[in-house]
């Protein structure tokens, strides 16, 4: 058996359809395999589990261990519920599942015993021989001191000079040999309390064994029912999708051709995507979901939701980002004050009302407010760019000469210059938010799947940059609008999508983040966008905005 004061030998994991540059996992310690954020091991493929399986150090080795998938676990071929592993392993998460790769590492060979040999140090005691036929009588007790009472003898040798065994053999035993009466009233009344033990545990067994095929009964029945709840949860969500992108689709109609015909199909399709919305709020109330975050991952998934992205495959190496960028970039003493200096300059020019109105009205995210906080920190008039052969961005908005164009804003004679212009309609707050809400409804409802971190990706990368690699990413996809999320695309492009790009989603999504409970983050005013949120949805008119 190996020292339990040595570590085990370490178990090398990758996943097969990693990137080959990508090191495997090491590990000297028990891990979990799934698809939560909280395993050790996270696998983001289709027929993993969320909590999957187990590789546990036990008995000398390491054993992997499925913690009852709902598509089981495959070592070498063979599906197996707890196997010993050994060597190269493959293992595969589901029928059909990603492969892992486990070896173990050569286990290290036990240290020779020490031998102690006497010296000056150390002595060895050996207990003498004394011959049968020397053995002495015990002592006599002293005079006066109290005699051990006897004890009854058996096979004619008194019991207090046989072992303990021996009498334990003599009376308790299943020996038939004849003795006295007393001797086989003890065995008689032994027997029956044996007996009677016996029956107490037979009794206690049979009702632990039921009580385990209950409780395994009753896992087995909330793991399946868990898993149909995710796969009608996931369902729901695929639903509540297309229906955004169709929705998006008719209101850039509309916003193109300025046909109103078309509002009463709008208005059904939205009532369908309130009932929608709320059958999986339902779902996910039952399956406990956000029961187990914390108050700041909360608003994390809050956020993911608001621009529509499923909050329950997150990356969780994007979270991790997002709570990079609030704690070195937004909450940061300088960052603090860039934050609130933003809001309250927002607030002053009534540019939180405008803008989540304006954004409603085209049924788009009010959040979007973040995206020309990170642009302009709403310094409307400052906000100027560098000169770049697109020409200077300008405005709140931030758009360069062309698109500004493309979407109805006169440029004023000095776009050429890096100065305010009255007559640039970039400057004009009004003009070029419902320009900015059209151009991100044509991102949303052309290019992005109704994702709004992918119109954000978009809008500062160039939608047609983003449209191209889409493409690659979704051709072999039957229902893109289903799988056309900004997760995907971040997890296959990551590598190749510009830095600035990346930062660029992260630091309005952390801005976003902060924005839906700034006291949770310590700034002393709440959520800007609120008083202008129709609790039914319904957008108010962005005529209704005075500055």
């Amino acid at each position: 058996m190996p020292d339990a004061s040595e570590p085990p030998p370490a178990v090398h994991v990758r996943v097969d359809d990693a990137p080959s540059s990508q090191p495997p996992r090491r590990f000297t310690r028990a891990f979990a395999i799934g698809r939560s954020e909280g395993c050790d091991l996270q696998v983001l493929r289709p027929k993993v589990s969320r909590h999957h399986a187990e590789v546990v150090y036990e008995e000398g080795g390491w054993w992997i261990v499925d913690c009852n998938s709902a598509n089981g676990t495959y070592l070498n071929g063979e599906r197996i519920r707890r196997a010993r592993l050994e060597g190269t392993c493959a293992v595969q998460l589901g029928h059909g599942g990603p492969v892992l790769t486990l070896q173990v590492e050569d286990a290290p060979e036990a240290a020779a015993p020490t031998l102690v040999r006497p010296d000056a140090h150390t002595r060895v005691h050996e207990a003498p021989t004394t011959p049968a036929s020397a053995a002495l009588p015990p002592p006599l007790p002293p005079s006066g001191a109290p005699r051990e009472p006897a004890v009854p003898s058996a096979g004619g040798v008194p019991a207090r000079q046989r072992s303990l065994d021996e009498v334990a053999a003599h009376y308790f035993g299943d020996s038939d040999e004849p003795a006295g009466e007393h001797t086989m009233l003890i065995r008689q009344a032994y027997r029956v309390v044996q007996q009677r033990q016996q029956q107490r545990w037979i009794g206690i067994g049979a009702a632990m064994a039921i009580l385990v095929v209950l409780a395994g009964g009753y896992a087995v029945w909330q793991q399946i029912r868990a898993n149909r709840l995710e796969a009608q949860l996931s369902e729901v969500y695929a639903g509540v999708r297309a229906l955004d992108a169709e929705i998006l689709k008719i209101r850039h109609f509309i916003a193109e051709r300025g046909d109103a015909s078309l509002e009463e199909q709008l208005e059904g399709l939205q009532a369908q995507r309130e009932r929608q919305i709320a059958l999986l709020e339902g779902y996910v109330e039952e399956l406990g979901y956000r029961r187990r975050l914390t108050d700041e991952e909360r608003v994390i998934h809050k956020v993911a939701r608001v621009f529509n992205e499923s909050e329950f495959v997150i990356p969780s190496s994007f979270i991790r980002r997002v709570r990079e960028e609030m704690q070195t970039y937004w909450l940061t003493p300088s960052g603090r004050h860039r934050y609130e200096q933003a809001i309250r300059r927002a607030q002053q020019e009534g540019y939180p009302q405008l803008i989540a109105q304006t954004m409603l009205k085209y049924n788009l995210p009010p959040e979007f407010f973040y995206l020309s906080m990170v642009e302009s920190d709403f310094d409307n008039r400052g906000a100027i760019g560098p000169r770049t052969r697109w020409g200077i961005a300008k405005g709140m908005w931030q758009f360069i000469p062309e698109t500004a164009a493309n979407y109805g804003l006169k440029i004023g004679p000095r776009q050429d210059d890096p100065i305010y212009d009255p007559a640039d309609e970039r400057f004009d707050p009004v003009a070029a938010t419902d320009a900015a809400a059209r151009y991100l409804l044509e991102i949303h409802s052309q290019l992005a799947g109704a994702s709004g971190l992918l119109a954000m990706a978009s809008y500062n990368w160039g939608e047609r940059r983003v449209v191209s690699r889409m493409e690659r990413l979704f051709q072999d996809i039957p229902d893109e609008v289903a799988e056309r999320t900004y997760w995907r695309f971040y997890t296959e492009y990551q590598d190749r999508m510009p830095e600035e790009t990346k930062k660029y989603v992260v630091r309005i999504f952390a801005a976003a983040v902060i924005g839906e409970d700034p006291r949770l983050f310590g700034f002393d005013f709440d959520n800007p966008l609120a008083p202008y949120l129709a609790p039914s949805g319904t957008p108010a008119s962005p005529a209704a905005w005075t500055p």
